[in-house]
Protein backbone atom coordinates (compact mmCIF):
# COMPACT_ATOMS: atom_id res chain seq x y z
CA UNK A 1 0.00 0.00 0.00
CA UNK A 2 1.27 3.43 -0.86
CA UNK A 3 1.99 5.54 2.22
CA UNK A 4 2.19 2.55 4.54
CA UNK A 5 5.37 3.93 6.13
CA UNK A 6 3.20 6.64 7.74
CA UNK A 7 1.58 4.04 10.02
CA UNK A 8 3.11 2.17 12.94
CA UNK A 9 0.36 0.06 14.52
CA UNK A 10 -2.03 -2.16 12.54
CA UNK A 11 -5.06 -4.29 13.34
CA UNK A 12 -7.10 -6.66 11.16
CA UNK A 13 -10.29 -7.28 13.19
CA UNK A 14 -12.13 -10.48 12.26
CA UNK A 15 -15.31 -9.73 14.18
CA UNK A 16 -17.10 -6.74 15.64
CA UNK A 17 -17.82 -3.31 14.24
CA UNK A 18 -14.56 -3.05 12.27
CA UNK A 19 -14.52 -6.58 10.84
CA UNK A 20 -13.20 -6.47 7.27
CA UNK A 21 -11.27 -3.23 7.81
CA UNK A 22 -7.58 -2.65 8.25
CA UNK A 23 -7.08 -0.26 11.15
CA UNK A 24 -3.87 1.69 11.58
CA UNK A 25 -2.43 4.63 13.48
CA UNK A 26 0.81 6.56 13.53
CA UNK A 27 1.80 5.90 17.16
CA UNK A 28 1.24 2.72 19.18
CA UNK A 29 -1.47 3.04 21.83
CA UNK A 30 -1.98 6.70 20.98
CA UNK A 31 -4.18 8.64 18.60
CA UNK A 32 -7.25 7.80 16.59
CA UNK A 33 -7.50 4.78 14.33
CA UNK A 34 -7.62 5.21 10.56
CA UNK A 35 -9.89 2.59 8.99
CA UNK A 36 -9.38 1.28 5.46
CA UNK A 37 -12.02 -0.90 3.80
CA UNK A 38 -11.13 -3.72 1.45
CA UNK A 39 -12.45 -1.68 -1.49
CA UNK A 40 -10.23 1.29 -0.54
CA UNK A 41 -7.25 -1.02 -0.30
CA UNK A 42 -8.09 -2.65 -3.65
CA UNK A 43 -8.25 0.74 -5.33
CA UNK A 44 -4.88 1.72 -3.90
CA UNK A 45 -3.41 -1.64 -5.02
CA UNK A 46 -4.82 -1.14 -8.55
CA UNK A 47 -6.34 -4.63 -8.67
CA UNK A 48 -3.39 -6.57 -7.17
CA UNK A 49 -4.14 -9.14 -4.48
CA UNK A 50 -3.68 -8.07 -0.87
CA UNK A 51 -2.87 -10.81 1.63
CA UNK A 52 -2.99 -10.49 5.39
CA UNK A 53 0.54 -11.00 6.75
CA UNK A 54 1.22 -13.83 9.13
CA UNK A 55 4.18 -12.63 11.23
CA UNK A 56 6.29 -14.98 13.33
CA UNK A 57 5.90 -14.06 16.97
CA UNK A 58 7.92 -15.48 19.84
CA UNK A 59 7.30 -15.24 23.54
CA UNK A 60 9.59 -13.17 25.71
CA UNK A 61 12.08 -14.81 28.03
CA UNK A 62 12.62 -14.25 31.73
CA UNK A 63 16.14 -13.79 33.01
CA UNK A 64 17.47 -16.04 35.76
CA UNK A 65 19.81 -13.40 37.15
CA UNK A 66 19.34 -9.88 38.41
CA UNK A 67 20.75 -6.92 36.57
CA UNK A 68 22.60 -4.85 39.12
CA UNK A 69 23.86 -1.54 37.82
CA UNK A 70 25.25 0.49 40.70
CA UNK A 71 25.63 4.21 40.40
CA UNK A 72 29.33 5.06 40.65
CA UNK A 73 29.95 7.70 43.27
CA UNK A 74 32.53 7.84 46.06
CA UNK A 75 30.30 9.96 48.29
CA UNK A 76 27.14 7.94 47.48
CA UNK A 77 25.19 10.93 46.18
CA UNK A 78 22.35 10.51 43.69
CA UNK A 79 24.44 11.34 40.60
CA UNK A 80 23.38 9.04 37.75
CA UNK A 81 25.62 10.32 35.03
CA UNK A 82 28.98 10.86 36.67
CA UNK A 83 31.14 9.96 33.67
CA UNK A 84 29.19 12.32 31.41
CA UNK A 85 29.53 15.01 34.08
CA UNK A 86 33.30 14.42 34.24
CA UNK A 87 33.65 15.07 30.52
CA UNK A 88 32.19 18.55 31.06
CA UNK A 89 34.52 19.45 33.94
CA UNK A 90 37.47 21.77 33.61
CA UNK A 91 40.98 20.53 34.30
CA UNK A 92 40.92 22.11 37.76
CA UNK A 93 37.53 20.52 38.54
CA UNK A 94 38.93 17.12 37.53
CA UNK A 95 41.95 17.64 39.80
CA UNK A 96 39.59 18.50 42.68
CA UNK A 97 37.63 15.29 42.05
CA UNK A 98 40.85 13.26 41.95
CA UNK A 99 41.92 14.86 45.24
CA UNK A 100 38.53 14.03 46.82
CA UNK A 101 39.08 10.42 45.84
CA UNK A 102 42.71 10.48 47.10
CA UNK A 103 44.00 9.55 43.66
CA UNK A 104 47.56 10.32 42.61
CA UNK A 105 48.20 12.28 39.43
CA UNK A 106 51.08 14.24 37.94
CA UNK A 107 50.55 18.01 37.77
CA UNK A 108 51.91 17.91 34.20
CA UNK A 109 49.16 15.57 32.95
CA UNK A 110 46.70 17.07 30.50
CA UNK A 111 42.91 17.01 30.82
CA UNK A 112 42.32 13.77 28.81
CA UNK A 113 44.93 11.96 30.92
CA UNK A 114 43.27 13.16 34.13
CA UNK A 115 39.86 12.06 32.81
CA UNK A 116 41.31 8.62 32.06
CA UNK A 117 42.51 8.27 35.67
CA UNK A 118 39.11 9.30 37.00
CA UNK A 119 37.23 7.02 34.57
CA UNK A 120 39.39 4.07 35.62
CA UNK A 121 38.62 4.77 39.26
CA UNK A 122 34.89 4.96 38.57
CA UNK A 123 35.08 1.66 36.65
CA UNK A 124 36.86 -0.04 39.57
CA UNK A 125 34.32 1.44 41.98
CA UNK A 126 31.48 0.07 39.86
CA UNK A 127 33.04 -3.41 39.70
CA UNK A 128 33.52 -3.39 43.47
CA UNK A 129 29.89 -2.39 44.04
CA UNK A 130 28.71 -5.19 41.74
CA UNK A 131 30.92 -7.67 43.58
CA UNK A 132 29.67 -6.38 46.95
CA UNK A 133 33.02 -5.00 48.08
CA UNK A 134 33.01 -1.80 50.09
CA UNK A 135 36.47 -0.53 49.28
CA UNK A 136 37.56 1.77 46.49
CA UNK A 137 40.77 2.26 44.57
Amino acid sequence: MAGISNWFEFQWPVDGEFSGFVRCRALPNFGKWNDFSSSTISKSMKGDEQYRPNPLISTHTNTDSKWIIPLPSINHDSSQNEIARIKRLTKNNIKEELDKRSLYYDEKENRPELIAILNENIACETINKIAGNNYFF
